[in-house]
């Protein structure tokens, strides 16, 4: 038997899934399903601090893999990418 592992997308994945993703024979990224703002599929926490990046307005009902990033998006990278380096 396969053991087969479906994840959707996520902005920094949690370390779990690594672990999950190493004992899989089959690893699967869904990026079909409906973009959820309030999931952590475009914000996470570093040591209690929420960083985001930055999505364009009107992506509700979008499904994940078709959601757009907002204008200026650089800023937002640039402030995740500072969160982690001062972990």
């Amino acid at each position: 038997m396969k053991n087969v592992v479906v994840q959707q997308p996520q902005l920094l994945p949690w370390a779990g899934l690594w672990f999950k993703a190493v004992s899989a024979d089959v690893y699967v990224i869904y990026a079909g399903v409906k973009f959820d703002q309030s999931d952590h599929q475009h914000r996470v926490t570093i040591n209690g601090h929420w960083v985001t990046l930055p999505i364009a307005t009107g992506q509700r009902n979008r499904l994940i893999k078709d959601v757009v990033l907002a204008d200026g998006y650089e800023a937002g990278l640039r402030k995740i990418a500072t969160t982690i380096r001062q972990t």
